[in-house]
């Protein structure tokens, strides 16, 4: 299996752990909201960890605030 259909499959598996976490508008798209994109934000990190990416995952890390959603739970 090649790094970027790896990649993709457990983005997608992360992102439907997301499901009930994300805000969505009437129509049903997702809304602008510092909770969705650090949620989206967290799915990439996880992903890149999954994929024992440091030097990717340490980036993303370093450069999200994950605080928003942390204080959700």
């Amino acid at each position: 299996m090649s790094y970027k259909s790896e990649f993709f499959d457990k983005l997608a598996t992360n992102l439907v752990q997301l499901q009930d976490k994300l805000t969505v508008d009437e129509q049903g798209h997702l809304t602008r909201s510092i909770a969705n994109t650090c949620h989206f934000a967290r799915a990439l990190h996880d992903t890149f960890s999954q994929m024992k990416d440091v030097g990717i995952m340490l980036a993303m890390g370093a450069a999200c605030d994950y605080s928003p959603i942390k204080k959700e739970s």
